[in-house]
């Protein structure tokens, strides 16, 4: 018999259902939930959100909000940050554009400013832009933070591939007014196209502060917008990445590349890729978005078994996600919140996802969105949100490195269940997430594994991330209704 020295068990359930007795909550027993901690599932690289176009709030609600965020001690513990590859071209001033939204440096008549050796081409490159030096910030107030991450994974995503009236990288844009909106890469300029995101890559550390983790093809490859975009397909993506992986070995630039980034969870834009030997060598992560969630009627959030992922071997990241549907209730109290909690249940037990990340992590001048984890509105006051509990009702506990591992998922209907546990099983998780209106009565079985103590953390309409009490044994549990409870045993 092996003892883990800490535990950790998440549980989500609606408001009544509470760890204790809720006065007057209707009650039902849900049989025993066995975990098996010595039969491990995916890894987890961790959870985060994006900065992009976002700037900062001044103090003290720009410290709030990073507390808020990325605290493991003080906030919900995100650990990745993906932000926007500024590609736009935009200079302050230009065509009404507030900020210096410009990277790649330009010449009088608008060519880029390159130097060129041996068919290999460096690009000169605006670090100043201004997304670029609100990521800066951004990074540095999260590294000086009282627990701060273990490790900032930084993850970047272009929406568009550079394109002007001069240059025509995008060819086939529909007005030339709007270069930056939809069109795809002309292949001509894969080369120069991967000599530029490489030079990113390599600029990256010096510029920001810190390495680049993972770079993404396109966001969204398969969305048109009426903002920056580029359309590609899954084949156009395989050769694409083909090339970009010859120019980022010629530079010497080292990240993990992701694709496709498509707006749902399908592998249908990952299969070209993955059935191609040397653009699946190049691959690192299948990143997806969940946008469909909204409207499964299948309850499962939008999340489905992926087959082709899984015998590729490659790390699934789900890597944005917000908005509206018919599926998914509206606000920002506990019933939206418990969808988010289901989703990332399915997410890591169905789809069998590495990542979550949301959208946006704050809005400013905002008094309520569903785009966003916070608002700060126009008097500076910082607005959380029940869903960004819910999670850190996962994301302050769960870190990278650690291991999904075998338990039972699903012991009554709309109550879930999903454990974790450290690489050295010195910590464990246990994700109970209750939909129902009912206060449920579980049995814990952890194969004969024992832990010293376990802490008991709660969000629900009126409470967030409170810790509630600590017991010495945890044989069984009460989940109040529409609450998330995580149980860190230790």
């Amino acid at each position: 018999m092996h003892k883990l020295s800490k535990l950790i068990i998440c549980l989500t359930a609606p408001a009544a259902l509470l760890i204790g007795c809720v006065s007057g909550a209707p009650k039902q027993n849900g049989g025993t939930i066995h975990v098996d901690f010595d039969a491990p599932r995916q890894t987890i690289d961790g959870f985060g959100g994006s900065n992009a176009w976002l700037t900062l709030p001044a103090d003290p609600a720009g410290a709030e909000v990073v507390k808020l965020l990325y605290s493991k001690t003080e906030g919900i513990g995100l650990t990745i940050l993906r932000n926007r590859i500024p590609f736009r071209e935009h200079h302050k001033n230009e065509d009404g554009t507030e900020h210096d939204d410009a990277f790649i440096n330009r010449n009088s008549n608008d060519t880029y400013i390159f130097s060129e050796t041996g068919g290999v081409k460096t690009f000169d490159l605006n670090w100043d832009n201004w997304d670029l030096q609100n990521t800066k910030t951004l990074i540095a107030r999260i590294k000086a933070l009282d627990g701060a991450p273990e490790k900032l994974v930084m993850f970047s995503a272009p929406w568009t591939a550079p394109n002007n009236s001069a240059m025509r990288w995008k060819p086939d844009v529909k007005n030339w007014d709007t270069p930056d909106v939809g069109g795809h890469l002309d292949t001509a300029r894969y080369a120069d196209y991967g000599d530029l995101l490489a030079d990113y890559v390599n600029g990256f550390e010096a510029a920001l502060g810190i390495p680049l983790d993972v770079l993404s093809v396109q966001n969204e490859p398969n969305w048109e917008p009426n903002y920056e975009s580029t359309k590609w397909n899954g084949e156009q993506l395989r050769d694409f990445i083909k090339v970009l992986g010859k120019r980022l070995a010629l530079k010497n630039a080292v990240v993990q590349v992701m694709a496709p980034e498509d707006e749902n969870l399908k592998e249908d834009m990952v299969k070209p890729i993955l059935a191609d030997s040397e653009a699946a060598e190049i691959l690192s992560i299948v990143g997806l978005h969940q946008y469909e969630g909204a409207y499964d009627e299948s309850g499962k959030a939008g999340a489905e078994p992926m087959p082709t992922v899984w015998e590729s071997g490659k790390r699934l990241w789900q890597t944005e996600v917000s908005g509206i549907g018919p599926k998914m209730p509206r606000g920002d109290g506990i019933e939206n919140a418990l969808f988010y909690g289901r989703m990332i249940h399915y997410d890591m037990t169905l789809a069998e996802t590495n990542a979550y990340l949301f959208w946006w992590l704050w809005e400013n001048g905002k008094k309520t969105s569903l785009g966003s984890l916070i608002q700060i509105n126009n008097e500076g006051v910082v607005n959380d949100t029940t869903r960004m509990y819910v999670l850190g009702q996962y994301s302050r506990f769960i870190r990278p490195g650690w291991a999904r591992v075998t338990s039972d998922t699903e012991p009554l209907p709309d109550v879930f269940a999903s454990a974790y546990r450290s690489p050295e099983s010195t910590e464990a998780a246990l994700v109970l997430v209750n939909d129902t209106d009912t206060e449920v009565n579980l049995k814990l079985d952890f194969g004969g594994k024992k832990f010293s103590a376990y802490d008991f953390y709660r969000t629900s309409e009126t409470e967030k991330l409170q810790k509630i009490k600590t017991a010495k044994s945890a044989g069984s549990v009460s989940l109040a209704p529409r609450s998330v409870t995580t149980i860190y045993g230790h």
